[in-house]
Formats: C-alpha cells, structure tokens, sequence
C-alpha cells in the first residue's frame, strides 16, 4: 500500500496505506516487510476504496481467483467473488458502510463451492470518515467438513443407544444423567426434561436406602461393574420428582466407560425390567408347575438342580436358546459344562460355589454358551436355594437362563464407539500441535514442555482429573492459532515492528476459533483463547481482568511465560529458570495467579519438576 494513499486512522492508531502497484519511489523496508507479510498470509486480503472496488489485493487473492493484480482492481469485491453487481445477503460490507464498525459473517462462495469467514474492517481519515475498507477472506470449507464429520459420530454413537431395545442411560464422571434412551423413557413413562442433566445416581436415596450406592462408588473409582437388583418406587425418589408413579423391580448394570489413560469418563446405565418375571418366580414357588409355565412363557429357559443327586432339568425353552429340540439335548450336569465357554467355566463355578455357601443372595452370571451350531451365545444365569437339607445344607437350586447376546454386542459397539471416538481426538490435538511446531522450529517442544508443567501445577492443586485433561488438551495446542501467523514474522531475530507484533497477538483468536469449531471440551477453547491475558488487564486479545479468566487460562500463562523465557528464541538467547522465575514472583498478583505463582515456584525449588527437552 502506497505513500500517496494517505494516512489512514484504524481505532485510535494510525499507520500509512500502501500497495506494490501504486507507490511514487521505491519502497521503504518496512513497506516491503508489510507487502511480505499480508502476502504471505493464507486469506485473501483486500483494499476496497468506499465504493467497495478493489484498489489492491495480496498474492493469496490473485492466485484463488487465478488472476494478476491488474485483472482485480477496480473491480467490486462481490462482483469478483459472486458474479453479482450488488453485495449478497448477509454480506458485513452492508452493516458496516451502515454502522462505521467492523463486521463479520460467513458466507458461500458459489463459483469455487467453498465456504468462507468474510470480515471487513473500516480504515478512517482525519475527518473519521470510512476511506478504505480492509477486507479479509479466510477459506473454512476444511472446517465445516471436520465440523460435519464430528457431528456425524455424535449422531451415530446417540444411535445406538437410542434404538437400544434395552432401557439405558449415560451418566457423566460424577453421575449425571446427559443422556437417555427411548426404552428407558418407556421404563418410567418420563421425558428428557424430568431427568436429563437433574437425576444423579450419587444422590439417589432408593440406591443408598437398598446398600448399593458402595457398587456404585466402586464403578466410577475402580472402574469394575456393578450389577444388583433394584426395588424401585419412582414416588419415594427424593432428587428429583417425577409425573408418574412406577413400582418396577430392576436389574441394574452398570458399566464404565474408561479412556486409554485410565480414566473414568462415563457410564452406561442400563436398567431390564423384571418386575413381572420375579411375581411370577414367586407365585410359582407355591405350585411348580404354574410357575414352569410363567417362565417359559417369557422366552427364559428353566433349569432345576438337585445337588443331592447332581440330577438337573432343563425346560424346552432353555435346550430352544441353544437351538435344540427338547428330544436333542440330554438333561445332565455334563451337558451344561461342556457348553460353558473355557474362559467363564471357573467363573461361573465360583459364582454357584458362593451362592450355595450363602456368600450371595443369589446366584446370578452371564456367561457364553455353546449352541447347536457351533456359535457361542451370551446368556445371564440366575438361580436360587429353594430347599435345604435338614442340617441346613443346599439341597436345590431352580433358576433362569435368558439370552443378552443382542444386549451384550450393544455394548461392545457402544464401547468402541467411545474409543473411535477419543482416539480421533486425540490424533487431532497431536496432528495440530505438530502443525505449529513445523512451521516455527524455533520453538519446536514448546507446547508439549508448557502442557508438562501446566499438569503438574494442576495436579499439585489437586484440580479434578477431568480439569487436568483439559489443561492439558489447551496446553498441547496453545499456539495453533500461530498457524495463521507468517513463518518470517514467527522466526524474525529482530524486534518486531508494532504490526508484526499486532499480528502476533490474533494468535489466541485464531485459536481459539479452530478449536471452538472442532467441539472439544469447551474449557479448552477458553484456554487457548486466554492464555495472554493479565491479572490487571494488560494482555490480550480482550485485556480481561482478574475474574473474567478462567483457572485454566492462568495456569496455562503461567506454564508459558517459565517455558519461554527459559528457552532459547531466535530474537535471543535462553534467560533460564531462574530469571522466569524472578518474573513470576515479581509479579505474583499483579499479572499472574497467586496461586497458581506459589505451586510453580514450589515445585521447581523443590526438584519435583523440570522440563524434559531444552
């Protein structure tokens, strides 16, 4: 942008417009450092006069539109990238030739299918008229595809457990309800708006009254799962009231959903209604014949075991789940141990042991089961001592077996959805993170030393691990936003010029923005966003305060300034630890977390930190 073009005021700041086509001499090295900078940045930028015609455009404009520089100015901005004579809707040129303020929008360029991040800033003169208008359009068509792609996954994981023939629910790490099926809306004839984000099982009297909640405990800390059996009276619920009143008699199993890491993020819930199968059992305990019935009526098997004899029976309907006729399977205890899976013989074994040594209320398994053609099918077992000898010894067993196979692989499928899942994000941060590393080498290691430290810090203030993985996560990609910076500026050894530097700091935008997009962890965005932020407002990009940054964000800062100032950078050489520290402590309270300042300090007085890379 040339001298003659004037000098233009942006905000409060000035600085002189200039463009490789219209200077009056040949260009001051700092016209050229900005030529080279808004030419090599990856959105096209524009100069439109307030007529909206292009007076100059950088290299990325002329080879999106294949087009020489020439070929561009003078013509309308919405005739070169819509083919129309006025702007489009939704265009911010509007708003702004209106409001004198900056816009934004999003909009789809027809004539290269791509969708694109529009932004227009006003430039003023003097008198605080518009002069010029900057205009800036970044291609996110990559984005919105990623951004599909996730939504896709969500929607398929949300799939399953939604057509789950299963009443199911998912909780959080905590407990809470996120998520609920169709069968278990069904179970207890609610909504989503009576339960979902309110019902946690942590808070469920019922759970605690019966002596399950050390189950429930043991699942989200141990990460083993829980199942027992439930009374459940829907009006004595206290955490939550619900429309309806149901008095259902539950099954309950409960499965965590643990990360690569180790971690608990999740569990499935599931519920099977067997209120109506336990009436029967009880009903037929007092005439064996109505109850048989009632069983295989179901579509359960039965089975009776005398242990005094070894004798066992097993109904139609039990040999039926094998896929045997009643005349095809001969009814002996050998029978049942040759079709046990070897991997659940001793476990099943032990199960039954403990039952009949009054360990259990109850015998209750699943296990695979050999069938008639060659297949193994999961199946849940369930027995009780209906009869004791006269010196109070188990005389005989009667029980159930019920085929979960469908059950069981809608778990699998759910389970390795959650890992496809956490897989994928985690290659996304790692990719990014590599992204940024290639095109600064400077600071190559920087981002991984910052997300070392900043777990530490957050580990010794003893943060939730689900707010240390997310520091974690922000750490690791603080500086994606540098992308978007220009290698040349990003590798300067000199001190950088006041717009170089202004540059610089839309990094945390930039950020932010891809971040935000991609649907991590919300935290994370914020993170990224704030990690130059100040206690007394004096960082950026929004010169926040104190209370408006979040804890990640000051942590994180903390983490970043002792990692740069220790390390070598190309405009100087390493100040090492000791000097960073100096920093930190100088200005504990002022512009960094107490806090936060104290653990860091400690821990690297004390030797329980320090960085893995120079």
């Amino acid at each position: 942008m040339a001298g003659n073009m004037g000098e233009i005021k942006t905000g409060k700041s000035t600085a002189k417009a200039s463009g490789r086509s219209s200077r009056r001499s040949g260009p001051s090295s700092f016209q050229t450092m900005l030529d080279a900078a808004l030419d090599s940045i990856p959105q096209l930028v524009m100069i439109l006069d307030n007529d909206h015609r292009i007076k100059w455009a950088n290299k990325s404009t002329t080879a999106f539109f294949k087009l020489p520089l020439s070929k561009i100015t003078g013509k309308y901005c919405y005739a070169l990238m819509h083919g129309s004579d006025t702007p489009p809707e939704g265009c911010p040129l509007t708003d702004l030739m209106k409001s004198g303020k900056q816009k934004e929008a999003e909009l789809y360029l027809p004539g290269k299918r791509i969708r694109a991040n529009v932004t227009a800033v006003p430039q003023f003169d003097n008198k605080g008229n518009i002069a010029r208008i900057v205009h800036i359009v970044d291609d996110i068509t990559e984005r919105k595809m990623t951004e599909r792609a996730l939504r896709q996954s969500e929607a398929f994981l949300k799939s399953i457990i939604e057509h789950s023939p299963y009443a199911m629910w998912i909780s959080d790490s905590h407990g809470l309800m996120i998520k609920m099926n169709k069968a278990l809306r069904g179970l207890f004839n609610v909504t989503d708006e009576e339960l979902v984000g309110k019902y946690n099982i942590f808070q469920d009297n019922i759970v605690e009254e019966q002596g399950y909640m050390p189950l429930v405990q043991d699942v989200f800390e141990k990460g083993v799962i829980a199942k027992f059996t439930l009374k459940y009276d829907s009006s004595q619920l206290k955490s939550v009231q619900l429309k309806k009143t149901r008095y259902v008699l539950l099954e309950v199993t409960i499965s965590p959903i643990i990360r690569a890491d180790g971690n608990i993020t999740n569990a499935v819930i599931q519920h099977v209604d067997i209120t109506e199968r336990e009436r029967a059992k009880q009903a037929l305990s007092e005439s064996e014949d109505r109850w048989q019935f009632a069983i295989e009526g179901s579509g359960d098997g039965l089975w009776d075991w005398n242990t005094g004899t070894n004798q066992i029976y097993f109904s139609p309907q039990f040999k039926a789940l094998l896929g045997y006729k009643d005349n095809e399977l001969s009814n002996s205890l050998a029978e049942w141990d040759k079709r046990l899976h070897p991997d659940d013989y001793d476990r099943v074994y032990t199960e039954i042991v403990n039952h009949l040594a009054g360990k259990t209320p109850e015998y209750v398994s699943e296990h695979r089961m050999l069938c008639k053609n060659g297949s193994y099918r999961w199946m849940m077992g369930r027995g009780k001592i209906i009869t004791w000898t006269a010196d109070g010894q188990p005389l005989r067993i009667v029980g159930t077996q019920t085929d979960i196979t469908e059950r069981k692989l809608a778990e699998e499928n759910l389970l390795k959805s959650h890992t496809s899942l956490r897989k994928t994000l985690s290659d996304a941060i790692n990719t990014m993170a590599k992204i940024v590393e290639l095109r600064d080498p400077y600071t190559a290691g920087h981002q991984q030393n910052v997300a070392d430290l900043a777990t530490a810090i957050s580990k010794k203030m003893k943060l939730e691990d689900t707010n240390i993985e997310h520091i974690r996560m922000a750490s690791v990609i603080h500086d994606i936003g540098k992308m978007y910076i220009p290698t040349d500026i990003l590798s300067k050894p000199g001190k950088l010029t006041y717009i170089e530097f202004e540059l610089i700091k839309t990094h945390p935008q930039y950020g932010y923005d891809i971040v935000h997009g991609m649907e991590f962890p919300g935290v994370v965005a914020q993170a990224i966003l704030q990690h130059h932020e100040r206690l007394d407002g004096s960082g950026y990009p929004g010169k926040l305060k104190d209370y408006d940054i979040i804890l990640e964000a000051k942590i994180l800062a903390v983490a970043d300034v002792i990692e740069a100032m220790a390390s070598h950078r190309p405009y100087r050489s390493a100040m090492g630890i000791d000097k960073a520290l100096e920093e930190i402590s100088t200005n504990r309270g002022i512009l960094y977390d107490p806090a936060v300042v104290d653990i860091c300090m400690e821990l690297f007085r004390t030797g329980s930190f320090a960085f893995k890379t120079a």
